[in-house]
């Protein structure tokens, strides 16, 4: 009897994290990282794009689902200026992002959008909304 529950217990924990890892892949996946058409546009003020190696990254932008931080944004709202970090080309093809994608992402940071990422849409190299 105890082994039978064991045996239970270990198929529910495997199939339970089998579906988180399907979940945050879908999620990925699908690409949702374009702003709302609100943010998606570009910055008005003086906007500055620094690249980063690992290292850099952990240091400048906070941890995210990604083994390194693809990118993250600094905003001086005041002094209407913006400093958007991205994770140099090796780190963003290892993890299958196009530059111009993490770019629109954090500029839509430097336009206003929060960091919850309400509104989030589909990222398409051929969006014609922009």
């Amino acid at each position: 009897m105890t082994r039978l529950l064991l045996c239970t217990a270990m198929i529910l924990a495997l199939t339970a994290s089998a579906n988180t890892q399907s979940s945050a892949a879908t999620l990925l996946g699908a690409r949702m990282i374009a702003p709302p058409l609100e943010y998606d546009r570009p910055y008005e003020g003086h906007l500055v794009v620094m690249r980063g190696d690992a290292n850099v990254m952990k240091a400048l932008c906070p941890k995210s689902a990604f083994p390194v931080t693809l990118g993250c944004a600094r905003r001086y709202e005041k002094k209407n200026y913006c400093i958007v970090y991205i994770a140099d080309d090796d780190i963003l093809k290892k993890a299958s992002f196009p530059y111009e994608a993490v770019h629109r992402h954090e500029v839509g940071h430097c336009n206003g959008w929060p960091t919850d990422h309400k509104g989030s849409r589909p990222y398409s190299s051929r969006d014609e909304s922009r």
